[in-house]
């Protein structure tokens, strides 16, 4: 019998091929400082919900934005997303023409920021929840569009939100005065029955079953990406709903419009000292990013190690603005209610953001059908939600990468405190 001892210090050097460093991960790419921190105890324009913190800006000087954290216990942000409106787009991927902000759409601005809301009344019961409006006019008077971005953010209680408030302003009274449109987001289906959503424009027809199917769900556990109707639109704590709200305007629209398949409303998000991040579960959006692939959930970890996610659903809803009726007033504001709503196929794609953001980011640009948007007065609505865990796309990228990271060091030490007694080899003469 031959007996090989093989004795191990607990800090052995591990082959090289095993190493895992910064600077062999390829997820890591950090471009310069990140953006300063920021914190919603004492900021007029930030709050609070559980485990998420939010702020937005009334800065004139740049268009609507909102960082978002998952800030746990605490009230600061050093980790965080930016999600800021650039502007919006007609034609295709890959080749679109800009619909931007001007200076001449600067008196259209709005921020308006209400905390401590009753919720709407229903089955949840009390609750309280703060909302974060902010939007800008695109185009020019004569062609157009007014687009904001609106969270909503539970403080106590679950919120129910079928019916959803934006501030806005009006070319009618050259911008000088303030709107609210209460939307109502999705008419429940007759019970039982499903109601499905036309396919966006260049999808295959092939597929068995439409892209998005409507249902009468009353489970707020199920993933943001179903279309959820009626009782189902609910906000707890821990969750983020940012919707996207606009209309279009101006005697020019429909013709400048003329020969373009999508209308798209585009939104960068810069990951401010953000460890780690994924596109449907892929590290940096890897062979997504660029390539016309559909986004489905973005998801971060923050470098306290708190993640945030976020979905993007494959639907939005649009109506005629017209139809808005005057109903109230609403924090001074004269409330229009729209109703009787479409709802279509949506279509997220990312591209990468490159230098416009102080570290790494992307450029989500959400298509709509421009058949659905091509005149004038024409409402339109679309809704993603950041949660605090992980999707379902990640969630086994990250427990490979928190593996590769933090699994075998660990399990290196553990097989060092092993071997170091005796590895016995035998054989047999």
């Amino acid at each position: 019998m031959r007996v090989l001892k093989v004795l191990f210090a607990t800090g052995a050097v591990l082959p090289e091929a095993w190493a895992t460093s910064a600077s062999l991960d390829p997820l890591r790419r950090l471009a310069g400082d990140p953006a300063p921190p920021f914190e919603v105890e004492d900021n007029s324009r930030g709050a609070k919900g559980r485990d998420i913190c939010a702020a937005g800006s009334n800065d004139l000087d740049v268009t609507p934005k909102v960082d978002i954290c998952n800030c746990g216990s605490g009230t600061q942000c050093s980790s965080f997303v930016s999600a800021e409106f650039l502007g919006m787009a007609m034609g295709t991927d890959g080749k679109m023409t800009d619909v931007a902000v001007s200076s001449a759409m600067q008196p259209s601005r709005r921020f308006h920021i209400q905390k401590d809301l009753a919720a709407h009344s229903g089955k949840y019961g009390s609750s309280a929840y703060t909302m974060i409006a902010d939007g800008v006019g695109v185009g020019s008077i004569a062609s157009g569009a007014y687009a904001g971005m609106t969270g909503y953010l539970s403080q106590s209680g679950t919120v129910e939100l079928n019916l959803q408030d934006f501030v806005v302003a009006t070319p009618a009274t050259a911008f000088k005065t303030t709107e609210v449109s209460s939307v109502h987001i999705c008419t429940p289906p007759v019970e039982g029955k499903e109601v499905y959503v036309n396919r966006f424009q260049g999808e295959s027809t092939t597929t068995a079953a439409p892209t998005t199917t409507v249902q009468l769900l009353d489970n707020e556990t199920l993933p943001p990406s179903v279309v959820t109707c009626g009782k189902a639109q609910a906000l707890g704590p821990g969750r983020l709903k940012l919707s996207l709200y606009g209309y279009t305007w101006g005697k020019n629209w429909q013709q400048d419009v003329r020969g373009h398949e999508h209308l798209f409303l585009r939104i960068r998000l810069c990951f401010n000292a953000v460890d780690r991040w994924f596109i449907n579960g892929e590290p940096r959006g890897r062979d997504i990013v660029g390539n016309g692939t559909i986004v489905h959930a973005i998801d971060l970890v923050q470098e306290d190690g708190k993640v945030l996610a976020i979905y993007f659903p494959n639907y939005y809803m649009t109506g005629k603005h017209l139809n808005c009726s005057l109903e109230s007033v609403l924090w001074t504001f004269p409330k229009y209610e729209c109703k009787n709503a479409d709802i279509r196929a949506a279509r997220v794609t990312a591209t990468d953001a490159g230098t416009t953001c102080p570290q790494e980011g992307v450029i989500l640009n959400i298509a709509f059908r421009m058949q659905d948007l091509r005149t004038k007065d024409k409402w339109f609505w679309y809704g993603l939600e950041v949660n605090k865990t992980t999707s379902s796309y990640a969630g086994g990228a990250l427990a490979a990468f928190a593996w590769r990271t933090h699994g075998w060091p660990c399990t290196s030490k553990w097989l060092a405190l092993l071997v170091s007694f005796v590895l016995v080899e035998t054989s047999v003469s």
